[in-house]
């Protein structure tokens, strides 16, 4: 054990003495070198692809559970524990997650992933009751919990900074297709071709994640010296990586809890009390937008508002293709632009289709004449609200929950965002429903419209700018903060 720890020792000081100027790349070079970032960042993401298809599993092929039709017939009580048991498994999987993460690794927390969603895809398969539907949901759930967690560290760690957020809005991007993709299916298809979709694609994100390498920073956090080199030449596709590994390792002494337990670390250390105060209110932001809460209801608002535009299946597919397309887009800018801009404009113009929403509502109440004729303004409002939250405050707040901490506190804060992201969610699919059911529907577009300019009050107040930072510089701005 000396000696591998000698030997780690030898190596890295004799990278550090190697002469970083000899190697440096010009940017066009550098561009070059982001391939092999991605293909590793897309294989980790392929775990955010199962998520969305257990996400949005039930929903196409709820009906024929309940009439009979496939071999399989539930009650509706039996539904909604099918339904919520999947949420229960997210909690002690988000707990789990950044505990493997720690100990074990970022890679290994991921394959043993894997292995908890082929697991869940089999036990679906050969389903015939209520009983193991459940248990196939809460074995995804707990999977799920542990990828949002754990995929979320990885790929945040192994990102150069110059497209660490583009490859994060990755992850989102691979939920939506997730979702587009079981919409399709649980449509057009049987539920048996179905659940095989459940299966296949787990086995296949298993495989693949043999090929990923260990995080540069967990390694260089656990002082193997030697495999975070490795790992860093695999990542940036050249031999010489003197330069970066120098600067993680002298931001890794630099922390100021470096020897502290992770856990108490978040809240004993200044600089993260801050960042997770930012996290966590960005995540908070996000579901106060209510855009997750009013898509649940998104069939009611259209029954309320007299308009059948299009049927419940195409309108999911609509709605999720619409998610798809934003979020590419907001991936094509979020380098560009910058996320705290993002984020504002985000939060500010999605005001404007809540309050349409709302003064629709408010005519119909007050019996205004013809407002029928106007009922498409919720269908327009509702599509244009998914194109202005997925242009930040949907996506833009796990880029920070990946940039804002350092190593050794950082899957147990991704921990924490995930389950708060749940119990608000939680929340405001509530607050929605109380409000709905006890005032009028007006009246709850204008309370999540005000939460909009809350969001933007805080972001503009607390939340500052990491675009094109290293994990380095951005604890160093977060120093400066908790003077």
């Amino acid at each position: 054990m000396a000696q591998t720890k000698k030997e780690n020792d030898y190596k890295y000081s004799e990278v550090l003495n190697e002469k970083p100027e000899e190697f440096e790349l010009s940017a066009g070079t550098k561009k070059n070198y982001y391939f092999q970032e991605w293909v590793v960042s897309l294989i980790a993401s392929m775990l955010f692809l199962i998520t969305g298809i257990h996400y949005m599993w039930v929903s196409p092929i709820l009906p024929d559970l309940l009439n009979g039709s496939e071999k399989i017939h539930i009650t509706t009580e039996e539904s909604v524990t099918i339904i919520g048991i999947f949420n229960v498994g997210i909690i002690p999987g988000t707990i789990g997650g950044s505990m493997l993460a720690d100990r074990y690794g970022r890679r290994l927390t991921l394959i043993w992933t894997g292995v908890l969603f082929v697991i869940s895809g089999i036990i679906l398969i050969f389903s015939y009751t209520a009983f193991t539907l459940c248990v196939a949901r809460f074995l995804a759930g707990i999977s799920v919990g542990i990828g949002y967690t754990v995929v979320l560290v990885y790929c945040s760690e192994i990102a150069s900074p110059e497209i660490r957020g583009i490859l994060l809005i990755v992850m989102t991007t691979f939920v939506n297709i997730g979702i587009v993709v079981i919409y399709f299916i649980g449509t057009f298809l049987s539920f048996q071709m179905n659940t095989i979709v459940c299966g296949i694609f787990p086995v296949v994100t298993f495989l693949l994640l043999f090929y990923i390498p260990e995080s540069p920073y967990y390694l260089i956090y656990k002082n193997d010296y030697v495999n975070a080199e490795k790992s860093l030449k695999f990542l940036r596709g050249r031999s010489n990586v003197t330069s970066e590994l120098k600067q993680m390792k002298e931001g890794d002494t630099n922390q100021d809890n470096a020897q502290q337990n992770s856990f108490l670390a978040l809240f004993t250390v200044k600089t993260n009390r801050w960042a997770l105060f930012m996290a966590g209110g960005l995540i908070c932001c996000t579901e106060l937008t209510a855009t997750n809460a009013i898509s649940q209801y998104c069939n009611v608002i259209f029954e309320k508002a007299n308009s059948s535009v299009m049927s419940a299946d195409a309108g999911g597919i609509f709605q999720s293709i619409i998610n798809l397309v934003v979020v590419f887009l907001c991936g094509s800018l979020v380098e560009k632009v910058g996320r705290r801009i993002l984020l504002l404009a985000s939060c500010l113009s999605s005001v404007f289709p809540l309050l349409a929403i709302g003064i629709f509502f408010s005519f119909q109440e007050h019996g205004y004449p013809n407002i029928d004729q106007f009922s498409l303004v919720p269908f327009i409002g509702l599509t244009s609200l998914k194109i202005t939250v997925g242009l930040g405050i949907y996506c833009i707040p796990f880029i920070y929950i990946g940039e804002l901490f350092p190593t050794n506190v950082k899957a147990n804060a991704s921990a924490i965002c995930v389950i708060l992201s749940t119990v608000f969610n939680t929340i405001t699919i509530k607050m929605f429903q109380v409000l709905t059911d006890n005032l009028t529907y007006d009246i709850a577009f204008y309370v999540f419209s005000v939460l909009c300019l809350a969001a933007a009050l805080f972001i503009y107040v607390f939340v500052p700018e990491t675009r094109g930072k290293s994990f380095e510089e951005i604890q160093n701005d977060l120093r400066r903060i908790a003077k």
